[in-house]
């Protein structure tokens, strides 16, 4: 009786080699994972209370009074989606993510020029009554751009040719061919 090889396929799924003993590897899927993980998160915990993170939108006074339910509801959406794409390495999940990313960090950068005391709306409504301060939130984020950067250089190196690439896995294992003879 053959037994599944569990650990072999989740590292599979993971887009690691199972005895692969190149770092890059192992650097690459804990980013992708643990940055997909952060917009779950984040996403999940706005989409339970859209009003509180409404509010915390419209501290920034960035976004016109009708234009917030909508951002509010939206923003939380893009980071699910962001967050799948990566975890489950989609084509667009990290290029969502990192515009997802350039656009907090621009808006933190624009609460911290015009002094805010706001909340950064990172996370959920408890975790938005801390008051986190935008500095932090800003180096946060900044920690997660470096990570999703190092994330499209290791791509960019390691770019299968257009063949061996699928819809749902553009960076993983490639295809496998049958051998002609």
């Amino acid at each position: 009786m053959a037994y599944p090889n569990v650990t072999g396929d989740l590292l599979l799924f993971l887009s690691i080699k199972p005895h692969s003993k190149d770092l890059g590897v192992w650097l690459y899927a804990l980013a992708r994972l643990g940055l997909g993980a952060v917009f779950l998160y984040a996403g999940l915990a706005k989409l339970l209370d859209v009003g509180a993170f409404a509010r915390v939108i419209s501290q920034h006074d960035l976004a016109p009074a009708w234009a917030l339910s909508p951002l509010a509801l939206g923003l939380p959406l893009l980071e699910l989606a962001a967050g799948l794409g990566l975890a489950l390495e989609l084509r667009g999940g990290l290029g969502l993510t990192t515009a997802l990313l350039v656009l907090f960090v621009a808006v933190l950068w624009f609460g911290i020029l015009r002094g805010l005391e706001a909340d950064c709306g990172c996370f959920s409504p408890e975790e938005m009554g801390e008051h986190d301060s935008l500095r932090q939130a800003m180096i946060r984020d900044l920690v997660m751009l470096a990570a999703a950067g190092y994330m499209h250089l290791w791509r960019r190196g390691r770019r299968p040719s257009p063949t061996e690439r699928g819809w749902f896995r553009p960076w993983g294992r490639p295809q496998m061919k049958e051998k002609v003879r």
